[in-house]
């Protein structure tokens, strides 16, 4: 349509979610928590998400019981697609959850570590 091929925009194939452009690359269209990778992990992995807008981030990683073991992200971030790297040297094996809540979103993903 030709509302479509005017809007300077292009689609994720991971996700087929539009990302608009602006002056800095595309901006992502909505808030999205991806899949850790590698997962299972030993003892490192990328977390990543997307923020459509500036927004005040958190980034928690809690134990199956629902432990907190680690904040990695607590700050104001621009919008764009973000990575932030976990490191699970000293956790034991096992489930692990992270929590993201950026603005109004909140998503959970689940990981796991295995040694």
């Amino acid at each position: 349509s030709y509302f479509l091929s005017a809007m300077p925009v292009k689609v994720d194939p991971a996700g087929g979610v539009f990302l608009l452009e602006s002056a800095d690359g595309f901006i992502p269209a909505e808030f999205r928590l991806h899949q850790n990778h590698p997962n299972p992990f030993n003892p490192r992995t990328v977390i990543g998400y997307d923020l459509p807008a500036e927004t005040r981030v958190r980034l928690d990683v809690y134990t199956l019981l629902g432990e907190k073991v680690a904040t990695l992200v607590n700050e104001v971030q621009a919008a764009g697609s973000q990575m932030v790297e976990f490191n699970g040297d000293g956790l034991p094996s096992g489930t692990y959850f992270y929590r993201l809540h950026a603005g109004g979103f909140t998503q959970v993903g689940k990981m796991l570590l295995a040694r």
